[in-house]
């Protein structure tokens, strides 16, 4: 069959047209995505690496302030010092937080916070407070922000029969104290 010259042109067009699309679609478009997204690995790296420079470069503040902190923890005090220590820290953070009055505080001793074979100790308080509930709720942030290792575990709120403002409350506040166990150094990573 022969094509005429305007057909030849139009069939030229098509199948140029049609080699043209298979191209972009199979081969330039894959490759745009790919370098699109080479890129984007790149400069994630690259903010990854700024960041692990940064740390490298505090290297020895960041063990310095760790070392501390581990001293902090670590410490040789009886068991009754510690829960002394507790107690004081706890009324501190009460006075700061606005609570009316402490009426009791008792400490709470369980079998596992004293074995030997762990690297930490947790020592646990039972706090009654009378308190209005902003202030409750500052010591309750005082207390989890505070630099010592406190946690609460339980909390029981019931209202003032006398002040329906005020609320009687018990809190069980947990610490963490670090023994003195025998550690491999990259355990706690302080070469």
């Amino acid at each position: 069959m022969k094509l005429k010259k305007r057909e030849k042109i139009i069939l030229y067009l098509c199948i140029f047209v049609t080699l043209g699309s298979l191209l972009y679609v199979y081969v330039i478009e894959p490759g745009i995505t790919s370098a699109r997204n080479i890129d984007t690995k790149l400069a994630l790296k690259k903010k990854e690496l700024k960041r692990d420079e940064d740390l490298l470069a505090k290297k020895d503040e960041i063990r310095k302030e760790y070392q501390e902190f581990y001293k902090r923890l670590t410490s040789e005090k009886t068991a009754d010092e510690k829960f002394a220590q507790i107690f004081i820290d706890l009324e501190k953070l009460a006075k700061k937080s606005g609570i009316k009055q402490i009426i009791t505080m008792t400490p709470l001793h369980s079998e596992d916070a004293f074995r030997e074979d762990r690297m930490y100790q947790e020592l646990k308080v039972q706090v009654g407070l009378e308190s209005s509930i902003g202030a409750l709720v500052q010591f309750m942030y005082e207390v989890l922000n505070s630099p010592h290792l406190f946690g609460i575990g339980k909390l029981q709120i019931v209202p003032d029969n006398e002040t329906p403002s005020f609320l009687r409350s018990q809190i069980a506040v947990s610490a963490v104290f670090m023994t003195k166990k025998k550690v491999n150094k990259n355990e706690l990573f302080i070469k």
